[in-house]
């Protein structure tokens, strides 16, 4: 099995490297197609059969389910490849692989394709894309060896986005105010009261003075333009949704809620393509109602919550807040591996002990005293 789990993390470190290819598109189906090879020889490695692999099968089957009433069940239908390649690296992640070398090599190959070809953004097209994958795997690459952080450092400083930013600042709020102490490298650290209000004050003033600035805040109004909107799609069918891929399909009609409520002027034009909702968790609720969002929010809870894995998580959650890194290929993944990583054990399901826990219960000696 250690040969195997070798394979397959050397497997997904070489697929996030691949996926900066110059040429493919960044959220495009050659990407997922990388993405799914790795998953089919992964999925040959024993992963675990226990009770929420079940409720992760059964959710998947809500997911085909909600295509009956999607206003676009052909985009529902590739969105559902993804979801089904996501649940096999997130199921590889429960294994509990090596993901620190990956998140090294990833990161490096990443940088340098990035500064060599500045036009493409290292094959991405979009720096925001770029910075969210590199966020995820910086814990990892860091927890590979800490001399990671230099040029990680180097290049946030020099990003055309200021999203990484703001990740890093409400992911080291979440991560302080969830702990009273850390371990880094076997020193432990406990920040004390101050210093935790000191972190959110800092954060506090970080937002104000990007406000300031004007390209911020027209970012920051366009984001509201399609989270307003969103949660309006969402109030209309709470429960299940509009389908998995309807999005697209019925953002238009609403599209103005933003303005009509705000009274301010389209920061964007009338026709605008958004292609995702800039907030992936809106979109979830928006697509699949109360029981997708509920059984995110019961997937995130039921983690161990700590390790460079558990920041990674953290990272790609707050950059999922004003971005859609959960549907782009390369962080998602991370994501899906990470996830699974810190996940609490769960008892494997049997249904021979199931039946011997009960065997004193004799359903037909029941049936044949209630004929008498």
């Amino acid at each position: 099995m250690a040969p195997l789990q070798s394979l397959s993390s050397s497997l997904f470190a070489a697929s996030l490297a691949a996926i900066f290819v110059p040429g493919i598109a960044a959220g495009g189906l050659p990407k997922w197609a990388l993405l799914s090879v790795a998953a089919l020889v992964i999925c040959f490695i024993k992963t675990p059969l226990d009770r929420l692999t079940w409720i992760c099968l059964a959710f998947l089957g809500y997911l085909a389910l909600s295509l009956a009433w999607s206003d676009d069940p052909a985009v529902g239908v590739l969105h559902l490849q993804k979801w089904i390649i996501l649940f096999a690296l997130f199921q590889w992640g429960r294994t509990k692989p090596n993901l620190h070398m990956a998140g090294a090599v990833a990161i490096t190959v990443a940088i340098a394709s990035i500064t060599l070809l500045p036009k493409y953004v290292g094959g991405f097209g979009n720096p925001n894309f770029a910075t969210e994958f590199v966020l995820g795997c910086l814990p990892l690459a860091v927890a590979f060896t800490p001399f990671m952080a230099v040029p990680v450092f180097l290049y946030f400083c020099f990003a055309e986005t200021v999203l990484h930013w703001f990740a890093l600042f409400l992911s080291l709020c979440a991560y302080t105010l969830q702990r009273k102490h850390f371990v880094f490298r076997g020193i432990t650290y406990r920040p004390t009261n101050a210093a935790l209000c000191l972190v959110l004050v800092s954060f506090c003033v970080a937002i104000s003075i990007a406000l300031s600035f004007e390209s911020i805040r027209a970012s920051v109004f366009a984001r509201l333009e399609f989270l307003l909107p969103t949660l309006a799609l969402w109030w209309e069918h709470p429960i299940f949704g509009h389908g998995l891929g309807s999005f697209n399909y019925e953002f238009p009609r609403v599209y103005g809620l933003t303005q009509t409520v705000l009274d301010v002027p389209f920061s964007m034009p009338i026709n605008y393509y958004a292609g995702a909702a800039h907030n992936d968790l809106a979109q979830l609720g928006m697509e699949t109602g109360l029981v997708g969002f509920g059984f995110a929010v019961w997937l995130i809870a039921r983690t161990e919550k700590k390790g460079p894995e558990w920041c990674a998580v953290l990272l790609l959650l707050a950059a999922s807040l004003i971005g859609f890194p959960l549907q782009n290929p390369a962080s998602s993944a991370v994501f899906a591996v990470c996830l699974g990583y810190v996940q609490r054990p769960c008892l494997p399901f049997c249904w021979l002990a199931f039946a011997s826990k009960y065997a004193h219960i004799n359903i037909f000696r029941y049936l044949r005293s209630r004929r008498i």
